[in-house]
């Protein structure tokens, strides 16, 4: 579905904030990506939704290269793509409808009964109270969060970006978002989140990747992230894999070669 090839990534020509970095990614799968902040999650997604352009290498979106798209592809591209940034703006002087009604809009929903319908459906599933009634600003961080993300899910995207989706959510706004992530997946989405909640990233993701420093140390399943770190009995969380990597990788990377500390997941 999704597919990465050497892509670069440098702000000031210097520094790298993703360096050769290689990914695939399978139609109706989950991925999340786990790193210390400023490890280059978030560059990473804004590239795979547009936002940002790569210093270098390619991204394939069903086969479209975005580096060569024409511009009706790109558009139909943004059409099926779903992305939440880590602080997502929203328009305090809407109430929730109404900021869902001018996002539908926005990805060009133009049946305005299937759009209510649609509305409707996600106000209800993530219990968006007073939905027609309080402008956001009256709402809590955790309910603005919850608008936002009723706003990706709106256009039944093909491919969902998510940055820290469980910021700001209390633990019911988090059991929603995990369950509607498994509904949708179920649907034949994909999905790809950064988070720093490793319990989450254990039990939703079908591949695990973990990045530092803008380079890809692991990427693949939970029993290959296992059989990665050469666990002793017990070490079984996701937790003291990931810690063992990222020592693993800070320890070796004066005199080992990247990729022998990447797993590729094509294939799995």
């Amino acid at each position: 579905m999704i597919a990465i090839e050497n892509i670069s990534k440098t702000y000031d020509g210097i520094t790298y904030a993703l360096e050769k970095v290689n990914l695939a990614l399978e139609e109706g799968r989950i991925m999340s990506l786990l790193g210390h902040n400023g490890a280059g999650k978030s560059t990473l997604l804004k590239i795979l939704a547009t936002i940002l352009s790569p210093s270098a290498g390619e991204v394939y979106y069903n086969g479209v290269c975005y580096s060569t798209a024409t511009i009706d592809e790109l558009r139909e591209i943004k059409k099926t793509l779903g992305f939440l940034g880590e602080s997502p703006y929203l328009f305090d002087k809407l109430t929730p409808y109404e900021y869902l009604f001018y996002i539908g809009q926005m990805y060009g929903i133009d049946d305005e009964d299937y759009l209510k319908e649609r509305i409707e459906y996600l106000v209800e599933i993530f219990e968006l109270e007073s939905a027609n009634k309080k402008f956001l600003e009256a709402y809590s961080s955790g309910m603005k969060k919850r608008t936002a993300l009723a706003g990706v899910f709106l256009s039944k995207p093909q491919l969902i970006l998510l940055d820290e989706p469980t910021n700001n959510l209390d633990p019911v706004g988090i059991k929603f978002l995990k369950e509607f992530l498994v509904k949708i997946k179920e649907e034949g989405s994909s999905i790809i989140f950064a988070t720093h909640q490793l319990e989450i990233a254990e039990k939703l993701s079908d591949v695990i990747t973990i990045i530092d420093t803008g380079s890809i140390i692991f990427s693949g399943t939970m029993e290959q992230i296992k059989a990665k770190a050469k666990l002793i009995d017990g070490e079984k969380t996701l937790e003291n894999l990931y810690k063992i990597l990222i020592e693993k990788k800070n320890k070796s990377e004066s005199r080992v070669p990247q990729h022998l500390f990447t797993l590729s997941n094509r294939g799995n």
